[in-house]
């Protein structure tokens, strides 16, 4: 293999060129690379399920609110009945910031009962999304989350990350950084939430994409019944590496914790969603075009460009004399073409179909040098019609 094709080969485990599974088309992505369709979202997009109180997302409930639809948002008052107002929607009033600070307005939620926390206003800060170890290095208005925090449901962000409370004010998050939303931790539903900033998938700026930084990954924000609403910087460590001494990779949600090492089923193994929990990372579903079914495996979370910027990805580093046993080659249906910084999930590698667990994927070959990188002769796939209806490598040789 020549260097130059060796660094395309590199480029491809990076990131920078269409992998398998992402394709929605027969076209898309290199010749040599088996392409399909994945299904890849839901939980394997983040913590973001349920309702949101981003101002493109529907308000949770609020205490107080009619469960009369056709009540009036206005002149509401204390009367008895089910609603218990004390000021009148979306009405403001002056407030105080701080001890003796500079004034600021509150405004009545829409269902009358209260009013929102003092709004100081939110000045611009392109240090949302960074890296830090102290709130020092992150600026006005933003705090600093290490990687040995809890906030983030017991869990915290590998590299810290420069951030901001939102429950308050979903909205805030956009005034900080164009793009950057509200993100609840577990889900959309709990009172903790942070800022996350905004980001496309791809190669334009890789770069600046996430501050560059390859423990976050570019991933789809997706709310339950509503679908992606964006694509925000994910906290996604790759290893324990990510996460400084003292703290472990959870590679079912890409953070930092402290005590026992995860343990379970791995890469590419059988699972049922919403069952009980059998996976060292998570569970999630994969496409069978030829069928149009899908199945449910077993996958770990993992950024694309990880392993050429000789990170450990996948349980596996560039150089190491045991062939890899998975790498990051899945990434979600909305992403066709991903770059290095992306959110993607560890897929099963494999010389063999026998050796593919995770039901109706076969061994698809791995070319242009691709085998010889990983030591390994394939990847376990869907077979598809854009393929010939290949059916992978039937021997173990």
């Amino acid at each position: 293999m020549t260097k130059r094709d060796f660094l395309s080969t590199l480029l491809w485990v990076a990131g920078l060129a269409a992998p398998a599974l992402v394709s929605c088309s027969d076209d898309a992505g290199p010749a040599e690379v088996p392409r399909g369709k994945t299904s890849f979202g839901g939980s394997y997009s983040g913590p973001v399920t349920g309702p949101g109180t981003d101002a493109s997302l529907p308000a949770p409930p609020e205490a107080g609110t009619s469960p009369d639809s056709s009540a009036p948002a206005v002149d509401c008052v204390d009367s008895g009945s089910a609603w218990d107002c004390t000021c009148v929607p979306d009405s403001k009033k002056a407030c105080t910031c701080g001890d003796g600070g500079p004034p600021g307005t509150q405004t009545c939620r829409p269902s009358g009962a209260g009013y929102n926390p003092c709004d100081c206003g939110s000045p611009p800060n392109d240090k949302l999304g960074a890296a830090c170890v102290t709130a020092d290095e992150c600026g006005a208005g933003l705090i600093c989350l290490t990687s040995s925090s809890t906030a983030l449901d017991g869990q915290g962000p590998p590299g810290g990350l420069c951030t901001r409370e939102c429950a308050a004010d979903g909205a805030v998050c956009d005034k900080v950084k164009p793009g950057a939303k509200c993100v609840g931790f577990p889900d959309q539903a709990s009172t903790t939430r942070y800022c996350l900033e905004g980001c496309e998938f791809g190669t334009p700026d890789a770069a600046s994409k996430c501050h560059g930084r390859l423990d976050m990954g570019c991933g789809s924000y997706v709310v339950t019944g509503v679908g992606e609403v964006g694509r925000l910087c994910f906290p996604t460590c790759n290893s324990d590496d990510d996460c400084g001494a003292g703290s472990l990779c959870d590679p079912g949600t890409g953070r930092c914790f402290q005590g026992t090492a995860p343990s379970g089923d791995p890469v590419g193994a059988s699972c049922t969603q919403g069952g009980t929990k059998t996976c060292r990372g998570y569970c999630e579903k994969l496409d069978l075009p030829l069928t149009s079914s899908s199945t449910q495996l077993c996958a770990e979370r993992c950024t694309a460009g990880a392993l050429a910027a000789s990170k450990v990805s996948c349980g596996w580093k560039l150089g190491t004399v045991a062939p890899a046993q998975s790498a990051c080659i899945y990434y979600p249906g909305t992403n066709l073409s991903p770059g290095a910084g992306d959110r993607g999930a560890c897929g099963q590698l494999c010389d063999c179909n026998s050796q593919c667990t995770g039901a109706g994927l076969v061994c698809q070959p791995l070319t242009g040098g691709l085998d010889a990188l990983f030591k390994r002769k394939g990847q376990c796939s869907p077979p598809t019609a854009v393929d010939g209806g290949a059916v992978g490598i039937p021997t173990c040789t």
